[in-house]
């Protein structure tokens, strides 16, 4: 278990019991692997952008980027920033941080190309 000599892991272990939520990592197979799986898919997803990113930023040739669509990608990843931060979620922060940052670099460089 971690974080079980500094104390951080019991705090978040009595808010769980008081607040009724389920226990982390979860005791069933299949949510324990989606729990896990969300975090590889939270790295993955940036990765897969990076092609675009490189093709606007560093090519500079916005043929065929749509700077409304990136820029309302851009505006969903803040939405669901927001929600992690709320729910300190850190699979939901980091992967849509990241695509924030990603997104508005796309965008940004299809206006200006």
């Amino acid at each position: 278990m971690p974080f079980t000599f500094f104390g951080p892991h019991h705090v978040s272990l009595r808010k769980r019991i008081h607040n009724k939520l389920e226990p982390y990592p979860a005791p069933g197979l299949l949510k324990r692997s989606v729990d896990r799986l969300v975090y590889v898919v939270g790295i993955f997803i940036p990765i897969m952008t990076l092609p675009q990113v490189y093709e606007a930023l560093i090519v500079r040739n916005p043929e065929g980027i749509s700077a409304v669509s990136f820029f309302s990608y851009a505006t969903a990843n803040l939405v669901w920033f927001t929600y992690g931060m709320l729910h300190k979620e850190k699979p939901i922060i980091f992967g849509n941080a990241t695509m924030f940052v990603l997104n508005g670099i796309i965008a940004i460089s299809a206006v200006l190309y």
